[in-house]
């Protein structure tokens, strides 16, 4: 016969109160002077042993479920972590010091840069020729020269290409053979971002007649953009929604391609009108767009 003290008796009777206290199945009550005292010693005892019993419970369970396989998964994913190589860090340089050329309203080049695969191009395109001459002495030191040293270090393809608006051509440079091709006629005509604009000015103009007319003045070699509203509500609106994207957009082509750019607002139902400078955002108080005649002198005072 099996002593009741042995360690096999014990950790039954263990079990068993564990069991018993964890379904709250206590059939002895202590005295009347003592009831809360063993209420409050009873209610940790079971919340212990109860989370003692289920975490040795669950920890059983995830030892007989987890396969080496799973975990070995868990632990490639938490592994798995990329890092850019030197080659990505150096065209990603090559990528934000172009869109930092690019977003400049005072820099009239517009940049972009493109990948496909292992070749890459860097398109600079300029309003007219003497600006592009000037401009790439600079350009060459700051951005072309880490540009083709990045792509030959890294043993990729990767050129230059050079578009002229007004003129309508194009030119190649190859940082592999390191040589520049002649000028070229675009095969494709290429609008500037200005042209874009002005087309979609028009488009504009005929699609929104009822809410604004669009066009495009000139005061010497300074491109205007005139804004006319039915009444003031939206013409004090202007920084926000679509009207605002679209001053934006004229604000930094004109300004890239002609170096000034202003935008006159006018509601001629109110004889109101202002003028804003997109460059150093100075605005004009509301003015009359008709001098009011009864305002005048008599012309036996002139």
């Amino acid at each position: 016969m099996m002593n009741s003290s042995t360690p096999l008796a014990e950790y039954k009777r263990e079990a068993s109160y564990k069991r018993k206290v964890c379904h709250w199945t206590t059939s002895v009550w202590p005295t009347r002077e003592g009831k809360w005292l063993f209420v409050i010693g009873l209610l940790m005892l079971s919340l212990f042993a109860c989370s003692s019993h289920e975490a040795s419970l669950e920890s059983a369970k995830l030892d007989s479920t987890s396969s080496p396989q799973q975990n070995i998964s868990v632990t490639s994913k938490l592994q798995t972590i990329s890092l850019p190589s030197p080659q990505q860090e150096a065209m990603q340089a090559v990528e934000r010091h172009c869109q930092l050329v690019d977003l400049s309203a005072s820099f009239p080049v517009y940049c972009q840069f493109q990948q496909q695969q292992e070749n890459y191009h860097l398109a600079l395109s300029f309003s007219h020729y003497d600006s592009s001459q000037y401009y790439l002495m600079t350009l060459s030191h700051g951005l072309i020269l880490p540009y083709c040293q990045a792509v030959l270090l890294h043993q990729v393809k990767g050129h230059v290409s050079v578009t002229i608006f007004a003129t309508q051509i194009q030119r190649r440079y190859d940082c592999n053979t390191q040589n520049w091709a002649d000028w070229q006629p675009i095969s494709t005509p290429v609008e500037s971002p200005f042209i874009e604009f002005v087309s979609q000015c028009q488009r504009w103009e005929k699609a929104h007649k009822d809410i604004f007319h669009c066009n495009i003045d000139w005061y010497q070699q300074t491109p205007i953009l005139v804004f006319t509203f039915p009444d003031m509500q939206p013409a004090t609106d202007l920084n926000a929604g679509q009207s605002g994207r679209f001053i934006q957009s004229f604000c930094q082509s004109g300004m890239k391609e002609f170096g000034e750019a202003l935008y006159l607002v006018e509601v001629p139902s109110f004889n109101l009108a202002k003028v804003v400078h997109c460059g150093a955002e100075i605005e004009t108080e509301w003015f009359a767009i008709e001098p009011d005649e009864s305002m005048s002198a008599p012309n036996n005072l002139i």
